[in-house]
């Protein structure tokens, strides 16, 4: 989430996260200005700013020096891959 909006590549609780996404969304006047997993439209929320495709370049940023066959996704931290099925998405968006 973080992502959509900047580069990190700090390994933080998810409570720190959590705090500095409710920073953005105050500073944006997104939702409620707190963030909450269940808002129905946080897909525009986050891609004010053209934020999904800020995601997609910060998280291939952080992800370029992984490797598939040194590393386990989940022990690289912080570390995403859903940008790879964001990206295959997408194309159904922008048809």
């Amino acid at each position: 989430m973080y992502l959509h909006f900047y580069y990190s590549d700090s390994a933080l609780h998810r409570d720190d996260w959590t705090e500095k996404i409710s920073e953005i969304f105050k500073q944006n006047q997104l939702g409620d200005g707190i963030y909450h997993k269940n808002y129905e439209d946080i897909y525009s929320m986050v891609n004010i700013y053209d934020g999904v495709n800020t995601a997609i370049k910060n998280a291939k940023r952080r992800m370029a020096d992984f490797c598939r066959e040194k590393n386990r996704p989940s022990e690289y931290d912080p570390g995403t891959m859903v940008y790879e099925l964001v990206e295959r998405l997408k194309s159904y968006l922008d048809d």
